[in-house]
This record gives structure tokens, C-alpha cells and sequence, in this order.
């Protein structure tokens, strides 16, 4: 089950990159 944990936790770091993009795509542009 630990591997599952890391997994989670991978998925759960790249969700919230993509949160972050998303709330400040307005400044980033559209690259």
C-alpha cells in the first residue's frame, strides 16, 4: 500500500501545478 500512497501523492502534486496554472493563466498568457 505505500506504493499506492506515492502514486496518490504524484497525482495529487500534479493536480495542483495544474490549479495554480489555471488560476493565473489570465497573467501567464496563452504559452
Amino acid at each position: 500500500m505505500q506504493h499506492a500512497a506515492y502514486v496518490f501523492d504524484a497525482y495529487g502534486t500534479l493536480f495542483d501545478v495544474h490549479a495554480a496554472v489555471r488560476r493565473h493563466a489570465d497573467q501567464i498568457g496563452p504559452d
